[in-house]
């Protein structure tokens, strides 16, 4: 038997979402990323400290592109490896973990 919050039902729930995503097929994104130069990101993590969680397997961006530029800019970074944009699917307590750090005040949690 299978209860909500236990890692069976999880584990499930990650199993659908994946066999539903590959029915679907991949999807277009129909307006590019925006991009912010480095200067405007800095102004924006000193207004609002800002942390990147980014897969290195990352396809809607480049993510050692994103990693540099964030780092430039004071971002703290948490890059993770073998993840990609998926992350939250793929392995869920981990961005929750470095979110809830940073929201702790624990620099640390930079890469």
């Amino acid at each position: 038997m299978l209860v909500e919050g236990s890692v069976g039902l999880t584990n499930m729930k990650r199993m659908d979402f994946r066999a539903s995503t590959e029915k679907v097929g991949p999807i277009k994104v129909l307006a590019p990323p925006t991009v912010v130069d480095v200067e405007s990101l800095k102004k924006m993590n000193e207004a609002n400290p800002t942390l990147l969680i980014i897969g290195e397997n990352e396809t809607v961006t480049n993510p050692e592109g994103a990693v540099k530029t964030a780092k430039a800019a004071g971002i703290q970074v948490k890059l993770w490896k073998d993840a990609g944009h998926f992350m939250y699917a793929e392995h869920p307590q981990d961005p929750v973990h470095a979110l809830d750090s940073f929201l702790q005040g624990d620099s640390a949690s930079s890469s």
